[in-house]
């Protein structure tokens, strides 16, 4: 059988990668236009999904970390919600601007809130230094 998804967001991650939503078309245009922009939408998401990919195969083959790859891209909120379910410590955002400018991702530490942008060749490294510092909180005995 299959897991449901009470019993997947059971399971814990270190990391969670999701790449951004695509934002649709501010305003109103004529129905030719907005296909366009909407094939246009769904190709740039195909896009940012296998780029999420590669960032969570990056940080599996050079970490121990458990890595929860999102397939379907989401918006931010969305996505911390999913990591805070699976009790993730980071979170790795696959946006475009940073994607575009260099191959880089967004770091978050979840029981910091600080972030930063990290080269997806730098990634790993950052990835076990953050999961072995402990929590600022005093939580040393925390299992993540």
């Amino acid at each position: 059988t299959l897991p449901t998804d009470k019993d997947i967001s059971a399971t814990q991650a270190d990391v969670v990668v999701f790449a951004f939503k695509a934002a649709a078309a501010a305003t109103t245009k004529q129905q030719e236009n907005n296909d366009d922009d909407h094939h246009h939408r769904e190709g740039q998401q195909q896009r940012a999904v296998r780029n999420a990919a590669r960032v969570a195969a990056a940080i599996r083959a050079d970490t121990s970390a458990k890595v929860d790859l999102v397939l379907e891209p989401k918006k931010p909120k969305q996505a911390f919600r999913h990591a805070d379910r699976r009790h993730a410590t980071l979170v790795a955002m696959v946006a475009p601007d940073e994607w575009n400018d260099n191959e880089s991702v967004v770091l978050k530490d979840l029981r910091t809130s600080k972030q930063l942008t990290v080269p997806l060749a730098d990634l790993p490294r950052h990835v076990d230094t953050a999961l072995q510092a402990p929590s600022e909180e005093g939580d040393d005995d925390d299992p993540r």
